[in-house]
């Protein structure tokens, strides 16, 4: 059994880790001044963001991981040796569909060498991109993972669906995000109105969205039809 003093500091370690706000205006500003930069960089951080993955999991994904017509990705080597389906939006799909092309084999973002991107290179790419876009906060791709997560419990998705959709195997581990979550909603309400109210198209589906894809996929669809 886990000591008092073990749990502890596995706890502040994860706090920690998730005590910077990023808010989805954040993420949206990223991915935005990406889309401006040459290449594939602004669907590469969408597509990060927007499935949750860890790094690790992420330059492992392969081109038949994706499945268009379910519009789901196959998490296929991911952390402790499981593998998840996570959902994503149409336009991502299709953004991917593009993207692809005729290539049918090999790993979704792959370098000008056909390789896959390490990790390093990931991190490199968000470091960069958010310092182009002027945002002073250390972004790195872990913050992207946390991001998605506090929006989606922020916008009613039940954490029990939040564990699934990250891979966590401990729902400790899941409820250190609504601690930060807590945290953040109250420094929003800091904010001005205006900020608050704008809309955010495109960048995440509701969290209804994410739930009744997530029980499709388990196989527990309410009536089989998605709201998505």
């Amino acid at each position: 059994m886990e000591s008092v003093a073990a749990f502890v500091w596995n706890r502040w370690q994860l706090c920690r880790g998730i005590s910077g706000s990023f808010g989805v205006e954040y993420a949206e500003r990223l991915i935005k001044h990406a889309y401006r930069m040459k290449g594939e960089r602004g669907l590469l951080i969408k597509t990060l963001f927007q499935t949750g993955a860890r790094v690790s999991e992420f330059v492992n994904l392969k081109v038949e991981d994706v499945f268009f017509e379910e519009q789901r990705i196959l998490i296929a080597k991911a952390k402790g040796g499981k593998s998840r389906y996570v959902p994503i939006l149409p336009e991502l799909a299709q953004e991917l569909r593009t993207h692809l092309g005729q290539r049918t084999i090999g790993y979704l973002f792959e370098t000008n060498r056909a390789t896959r991107y390490s990790p390093r290179r990931i991190q490199y790419i968000v470091k960069e991109t958010a310092a182009q876009a002027q945002i002073t906060k250390r972004v790195y791709p872990h913050l992207l993972r946390h991001s998605v997560a506090t929006t989606l419990l922020e916008r009613g998705m039940p954490i029990e669906q939040i564990q699934k959709f990250l891979g966590h195997s401990k729902l400790e581990t899941t409820q250190v995000y609504a601690e930060s979550s807590t945290a953040m909603l109250r420094e929003s309400y800091q904010k001005p109105t205006l900020s608050r109210c704008k809309t955010r198209k495109n960048l995440l589906p509701s969290a209804e969205c994410f739930y009744s894809r997530l029980e499709t996929m388990q196989g527990r669809g309410r009536d089989g039809s998605s709201p998505c």
